[in-house]
């Protein structure tokens, strides 16, 4: 072989290692996180977000979510302790502590309540979670007047609960996804809900669900594939602005490990993790408007 030509081969030496190096990089990267492509969007809603959270920053942006609802909630108190921000992640946890003979669980919660609410658009989250029996997490939608207006959903909104595990869930991979209007009286509430088990749930990688949310219908999706449809006639559907809502609940304590959590941060805590969260409005005009 011509000298020349072996110098023109070593010569691009330099940027075929430097290629190799990028795609060596990209399969270990692909090893030690979640690599998944976003849903895609349905054609009737704009695919611009309106509201877009990465959790890129290194605490909780406290400019979009504020905790909600601190204090005792069913058998574990509120608490923003449980709630923390790393590597593009926010993590809500369910930890104990244990006093003596007293066993106390702490749970988190947050929402965008006062600082993004809107009407309709296909809404959007990436999560997993750590199972223990026992806990409660949710990504979901709510109304601030939910059963101000008894059989008017339309006017008085309602909850809708895009992914929810819940405590009666005995196997990690179960779900459910459901809509509640009406307030929560028990002689007024009215509810439909879809249960279920999506094998992969519980692969340790972030799973995207997702509702559309339009004036007639309300469509759910998990990892882009419809999972569940309602038209008004099945239920409730709101008209009026809402707000999203993330967090981990611990209904029954019985049904949690007689030892409880562990303390916070501890390897066995029961959390709920989001690596994002996107609403991306409907394109028809009329829609209300969000802040």
């Amino acid at each position: 072989m011509p000298k020349n030509e072996n110098q023109r081969r070593l010569g691009r030496w330099p940027a075929f290692a430097t290629r190799l190096s990028c795609v060596l990089a990209s399969l270990l990267l692909a090893g030690c996180f979640a690599i998944y492509s976003p849903a895609q969007v349905p054609h009737e809603f704009s695919t611009s977000p309106i509201f877009e959270e990465e959790f890129d920053k290194p605490t909780l942006d406290l400019s979009k979510w504020s905790f909600r609802g601190l204090g005792k909630r069913d058998d574990c108190i509120v608490d923003p302790n449980a709630v923390s921000v790393a590597n593009g992640v926010a993590r809500i946890r369910i930890y104990s502590v244990k006093t003596g003979d007293k066993l106390t669980n702490y749970c988190g919660a947050i929402s965008t309540q006062s600082s993004f609410l809107h009407t309709y658009g296909y809404w959007q989250a990436a999560v997993r979670f750590g199972y223990q029996p026992g806990m409660q997490c949710s990504f979901w939608i709510q109304s601030p007047s939910i059963g101000r207006y008894i059989g008017d959903p339309a006017r008085s909104g309602v909850e809708i609960d895009v992914f929810e595990h819940v405590s009666r869930e005995t196997k990690p991979d179960g779900f459910d996804h459901a809509v509640h209007w009406d307030g929560y009286q028990p002689l007024l509430h009215k509810s439909m809900a879809k249960d279920g088990q999506y094998p992969s749930l519980d692969d340790g990688k972030f799973h995207v669900f997702s509702l559309a949310w339009t004036p007639q219908n309300l469509t759910f999706y998990i990892d882009g594939k419809e999972s569940w449809t309602l038209s008004g006639s099945d239920a409730g559907i709101s008209q009026i602005a809402e707000y999203i809502i993330l967090d981990t609940e611990l209904p029954h304590a019985d049904r949690g490990p007689a030892g409880g959590y562990g303390p916070l941060g501890a390897t066995q805590n029961a959390y709920f993790d989001i690596d994002y969260v996107r609403v991306y409005p409907l394109k028809a005009a009329g829609q209300a408007s969000s802040r």
